[in-house]
């Protein structure tokens, strides 16, 4: 994480309280896991996806927040046949 970046959620009020798991996320897993972070962090989201499924996207924006993951917004949808 960059310094700007660091600046920027250190002094927003909603992002100062996940300052921590970003950091961790970024900085710290990239490190341990190297090349691979990428893919096993990809295989992580899918299995916590396909542990905790959810019905609806209402569901999807409280177990992020919830989990202090952040706030999810919809913004744009389109149609899936």
């Amino acid at each position: 994480m960059n310094s700007k970046i660091y600046e920027q959620m250190l002094n927003h009020p909603q992002l100062s309280n996940i300052l921590g798991q970003v950091l961790l996320r970024d900085d710290l897993l990239t490190e341990i896991l190297g090349d691979e972070s990428h893919e096993i962090l990809y295989w992580a989201g899918k299995r916590l996806g396909r542990k905790y499924r959810l019905q609806s996207l209402d569901d999807v924006i409280v177990f992020f927040d919830q989990f202090g993951f952040g706030d999810l917004e919809l913004t744009k949808q389109s149609k899936t046949n």
